[in-house]
């Protein structure tokens, strides 16, 4: 089977039903690509994270569109995690209802390093990015 690029319009509602993670390839980092990646890296370090309260037993933070003075960015930033991120999947065990995920890393300003992933929305419509700390192993 060959393996396609992720269309960015797909639909969240037809992840597991249609098997895109199977097919998925990132994006090549093109010399364009690495500086778009310190643009986005530089709009996640900066951008405001609230704590997603409603969410206890999956703790993380998210940055809502509204909260971005450039839209195009916010857009962009959902993008680039769509083009250059890696299959994760929710929860980390096997239930009916798992389903996959992009996931992006980077680095806070203080060195902390995260993962970040979209809801599957096409980016123009994407209103929250997710981050999570990578758990540090022992």
């Amino acid at each position: 089977m060959s393996r396609q690029p992720l269309d960015d319009a797909f639909d969240h509602r037809y992840r597991n039903d249609h098997g895109w993670a199977d097919r998925y390839v990132p994006k090549p980092w093109t010399p364009e690509e690495l500086e778009r990646r310190e643009r986005v890296e530089d709009d996640l370090r900066t951008a405001e994270w609230t704590f997603a309260k409603t969410m206890p037993e999956n703790p993380h933070w998210y940055t809502a569109r509204r909260t971005w003075a450039d839209q195009r960015r916010f857009t962009d930033a959902v993008a680039f995690i769509r083009d250059h991120g890696y299959v994760g999947w929710w929860p980390p065990f096997q239930v009916p209802w798992r389903a996959p995920y992009l996931n992006y890393d980077f680095e806070d300003a203080e060195g902390r390093e995260w993962f970040c992933w979209t809801m599957g929305w096409p980016p123009a419509e994407t209103q929250v990015i997710n981050r999570k700390p990578h758990v540090a192993s022992s």
